[in-house]
């Protein structure tokens, strides 16, 4: 719009104010009394008042009061006392150290576990020394499982080779007549319960017989398991506590257990290759009887051995040969384990994935930023 057009805008308006001003003075009348007075304009409307504001602004040079837009919840703030905002400002502040200092206090307060939080974030000094820890702690708990537990498992790893090697020192005689084929079977049957027997008494141990060095590993071991589930369950429900000297205890505590539950599953193992062992020479012994069926041979000897050893070796009848304090046989221990491990390890393995992706997330923005 040229200044021309504005001008003869304000000239029209101002002429009809005059005109207004000099129709409604009093003693003034008109020469023809018939002619009305031509009616006031209609009231200008917000936005045209707004204009002509800015028109006459900028023509006089003098600004002109212009409505205020705030909003009335933003006017209060912009009327606070300066003492409530230095009140404030203290508040923030100290929030900020609280926040910085969040693994010293109790439930409740501190950062979520979100990448974006720089607070969580580990430095490389602490990765590196976090990193030296974790290996001194998994050289520990090898020593010291070896020093526990180390005579048990050659015990075992022994009694295993002995087993797969039993079938092969003592076959049954059946190229001869019936008195060498049944001094065969029942020598066999003396040196199977011989080796049994003295399998049973190598690692029988009642509960109260057990040393306490045993005991103490047993109880330290479940408190380390109560404590990293704890430390689960507060992540997942206060969402407040992945610090980073809670993650140097929870890394640090998830070494030590990880190690122990894969040595003592070592342990476990070669005791179920020993009961496997066991099972494997009467199925061999059963094998050799289905051959020997169309021979001239008295098989009487040999169906009693195997009718004893299959009820002394075979579930449900026996409970196997090793045992675990006199609690549990390893059978049980095998057959629970079946059952519940997915959720064990579930709840072992989840927060370690957690804690790798949220760092993966962290340092993978961190680069791009």
């Amino acid at each position: 719009m040229s200044a021309i057009t504005k001008c003869k805008i304000i000239g029209r308006v101002q002429s009809a104010k005059n005109e207004n001003e000099e129709n409604d003075t009093p003693g003034t009348t008109n020469s023809n009394t018939k002619v009305k007075l031509r009616p006031p304009f209609t009231p200008i409307h917000g936005t045209l008042y707004n204009i002509r504001q800015r028109l006459e602004e900028r023509l006089s040079d003098t600004p002109a009061e212009v409505e205020d837009k705030t909003s009335p919840g933003l006017a209060r703030l912009r009327k606070t006392p300066a003492c409530i905002k230095a009140r404030q400002q203290s508040l923030i502040r100290k929030h900020q150290v609280a926040k910085d200092k969040i693994d010293n206090l109790n439930v409740g307060g501190g950062v979520s576990m979100w990448p974006q939080m720089e607070t969580m974030r580990l430095t490389q000094g602490e990765t590196l020394q976090l990193l030296a820890v974790c290996i001194g702690l998994f050289t520990s708990t090898v020593v010291l499982f070896y020093f526990l537990h180390g005579s048990e498992l050659q015990r075992l790893k022994y009694y295993d080779r002995e087993l797969h090697e039993f079938y092969s020192q003592h076959p049954l005689v059946v190229n001869k007549d019936n008195y060498s084929f049944t001094a065969s079977v029942l020598k066999w049957h003396t040196s199977y319960g011989r080796l049994l027997a003295e399998i049973q008494d190598s690692f029988a141990i009642s509960l109260m017989d057990t040393p306490w060095s045993y005991k103490l590993c047993v109880l330290l071991y479940v408190c380390g398991i109560g404590i990293l589930l704890y430390y689960l369950m507060d992540n997942m429900v206060a969402k407040s506590k992945l610090t980073p000297r809670r993650i140097k205890k929870w890394v640090s505590l998830l070494t030590v257990t990880a190690t122990w539950t894969l040595l003592m599953l070592k342990l476990l193992i070669y005791a179920l290759r020993v009961e496997l062992a066991v099972e494997s020479n009467v199925h061999m012994l059963m094998k050799e009887l289905g051959q020997l069926i169309p021979t001239d041979l008295d098989l009487g000897k040999l169906q009693v051995v195997l009718q004893y050893w299959s009820m002394h070796c075979f579930p449900p009848t026996s409970q196997g040969v090793l045992n675990i304090m006199g609690i549990l046989s390893v059978r049980d221990v095998t057959y629970y384990l079946q059952y519940y491990s997915l959720p064990i390890v579930t709840a072992l393995v989840t927060p370690v994935l957690k804690l790798v992706v949220s760092l993966k997330e962290i340092y993978s923005d961190k680069k791009k930023t």
